[in-house]
């Protein structure tokens, strides 16, 4: 299917379903790796999640004691626990106006539909329920749903992000801090989270948020940026179109301050122990996300 550079269409996001067993090999044969004593898996897998509560038997784990049935009962209670029976996977879509910029490839903006569009799918197969939060119209797909309705809602809103107010691109972003709290108010702990976002949007707020769901989830990033924030630029002056006016300027130490910013906003996200890679405009999704889930960062 051909792919447009300003808008990523349901059909081609739908027809993303199909890489995701190419994904999912990818995982496990980091999983393969790290029985063996290799890489370092970036998810935790299942963990264990409240089943029940029963009086209290000896040898029961102190730690475990249900201390609110044991107070309304008059009895010791301890809890029981089995595995979790599924997960959540969610993706942070950041849709500021920087998002929506590219010189080669596709529109940042689009670039992580396609990102976000292949996670949701990986997820999906895997049994995991699946969310999207970062823009107003991920509010309808707020409820984890698993299966192929649950894509699909996600599916939906990314369509919806990349089509909206083409023109006042900043009226659809609700910050990245903002973004990451909607989607906290609802998670379990053990989530997956994959952030994919520009550098710019990284702010204090964001990565204090951050710090705090890095304890209680699995979380992976993608900074999307376009090869003008990668490549360095034969010396020269050239023309820069700015809010309201069009001035010269030295392209180079535009393209340096670019650098600088995703070079530091990469840095930041792994110093807090997220998995974090450069994603580029011109590049294949599939690629990008593939090395991210096997435990490759770029």
């Amino acid at each position: 299917m051909e792919e447009h550079p300003l808008q990523a269409s349901l059909a081609e996001l739908i027809a993303l379903r199909s890489s995701a067993g190419q994904l999912l090999r990818h995982s496990r044969r980091s999983s393969r790796h790290l029985q063996s004593g290799g890489l370092h898996t970036p998810f935790r897998g299942r963990g264990m999640e409240y089943a029940e509560s029963r009086p209290y038997a000896l040898g029961d784990d102190a730690r475990h004691i249900d201390w609110r049935v044991s107070a309304r009962s008059g009895q010791l209670h301890s809890k029981l626990f089995h595995p979790e029976r599924d997960r959540i996977s969610a993706v942070v879509i950041e849709s500021s106006a920087a998002m929506r910029f590219a010189t080669r490839g596709a529109l940042k903006l689009v670039q992580a539909a396609r990102l976000a569009s292949l996670f949701v799918w990986h997820a999906v197969v895997q049994g995991d329920r699946v969310t999207v939060a970062g823009f107003p119209h991920a509010l309808a797909a707020q409820r984890p749903t698993g299966g192929e309705r649950g894509a699909l809602r996600v599916l939906h809103a990314l369509v919806e992000c990349q089509g909206r107010d083409r023109q006042l691109p900043t009226t659809d972003d609700i910050g990245l801090s903002a973004a990451l709290r909607q989607l906290d108010n609802q998670l379990r702990t053990g989530a997956h989270l994959l952030l994919l976002l520009d550098a710019r949007s990284l702010d204090e707020s964001a990565v204090q948020r951050l710090r705090g769901l890095v304890r209680r989830h699995d979380v992976l990033a993608c900074i999307l940026m376009d090869p003008l924030e990668i490549e360095a630029l034969p010396p020269g002056r050239y023309p820069v179109s700015l809010p309201g006016s069009t001035t010269l300027d030295d392209a180079r130490r535009l393209q340096q301050e670019a650098m600088t910013r995703g070079q530091q906003a990469l840095q930041e996200l792994r110093q807090l122990g997220i998995r974090t890679c450069a994603v580029r405009t011109d590049q294949p999704p599939v690629e990008a996300l593939a090395g991210l889930l096997s435990g490759r960062s770029g």
